[in-house]
């Protein structure tokens, strides 16, 4: 069974992470993008879930993981809206360049598991 992933960004990085996931065999529904700068294209293209921000998820959402794919100098502002799915079976990942994982432990708590990866663009063939 699929996971329920939220992936937070969807311009080059999350995008390679977001095509390379569905060419292994990740189902589109188990897949929901936040992406405020998406005009459906998203949607169209991979058939995934997309909403414009946080506030656009269902309010019995709930991911297994929350994937940060958006740029190192908005982290801050955006992490902790997603503050909220603090659980113990949620993972969240970065891969913000320079964000060590002691950022992300102030804004979600000491209870959070966080994982940083750096992933690049060849993630997209997997």
């Amino acid at each position: 069974m699929d996971q329920n992933i939220l992936l937070v960004g969807c311009g080059k990085m999350g995008g390679a992470l977001l095509s390379g996931w569905l060419g292994r065999n990740v189902s589109p529904e188990a897949v929901t993008v936040v992406e405020p700068f998406d005009e459906g294209a998203l949607n169209q293209q991979y058939g995934v879930t997309v909403v414009k921000n946080v506030s656009g998820l269902d309010n019995k959402f709930s991911p297994d993981v929350v994937v940060f794919a958006v740029k190192p100098q908005v982290m801050a502002t955006i992490v902790p809206n997603y503050a909220k799915y603090v659980r113990a079976e949620t993972v969240f990942l970065s891969i913000a360049a320079g964000q060590p994982i002691s950022i992300f432990e102030k804004i979600l708590g000491g209870h959070a598991a966080i994982v940083r990866s750096m992933p690049n663009t060849p993630a997209a063939v997997g």
